[in-house]
């Protein structure tokens, strides 16, 4: 993407949303359906990718058209029950944090930290899907959980609710060590598309 769109994109992340981005770590995407389908590439046959259950059907249905193994983590009241997260370690994990979908749950900071750690003891990521925090009834928007680890976080939004859905604009903020693979296989997929 143009590079002054993404020092201005990163500009509003970091004031609206509280990550902690950068032009350097974002790549436009035509939506979020890029962006997972892009994800998708990053997980190995030999591992799989952990949703929440539930989750929204389309992020299943990009991961299964991927051919990508998915297991399921429950849910409560608080979101994901983080002391169910297995002892085999995923290459991504997908949550929708700051307003689970479809249940509408946050995660509590405590679940996020041990969200985190978990991706940092065993070397995977999280993909923070935000699809629609810019909206709130009340209160202050909660930052999103990129700004706690960005070199574990992977945030995935995008202005198909803020603008219109047509548009098809989507944005990922990628740590340093996947920016390059994501990148590269963006300009393959974007070249035969």
């Amino acid at each position: 993407g143009d590079y002054g769109f993404r020092v201005q994109l990163s500009l509003y992340l970091n004031r609206a949303r509280g990550t902690s981005a950068n032009p350097d770590n974002i790549i436009i995407t035509n939506g979020a359906a890029q962006s997972f389908n892009l994800l998708c590439q990053l997980i190995p046959k030999d591992s799989y990718a952990l949703v929440e259950n539930p989750i929204s059907c389309g992020i299943l249905h990009t991961l299964k058209s991927n051919n990508v193994n998915v297991q399921p983590i429950e849910l409560d009241e608080h979101g994901m029950i983080t002391e169910e997260l297995p002892s085999i370690p995923p290459k991504l994990i997908f949550t929708t944090p700051s307003h689970q979908f479809p249940t509408g749950v946050i995660l509590p900071a405590k679940r996020r930290i041990e969200l985190i750690k978990y991706a940092k003891y065993y070397d995977t990521y999280i993909v923070e899907d935000d699809y629609d925090s810019q909206f709130r009834f009340d209160g202050n928007p909660i930052q999103a959980m990129q700004y706690l680890d960005p070199e574990r976080v992977i945030y995935v939004g995008t202005f198909s609710k803020t603008l219109m859905p047509a548009l098809r604009i989507g944005y990922m903020i990628l740590p340093k060590a996947l920016f390059e693979q994501v990148r590269k296989a963006k300009y393959m997929n974007d070249i035969y598309s």
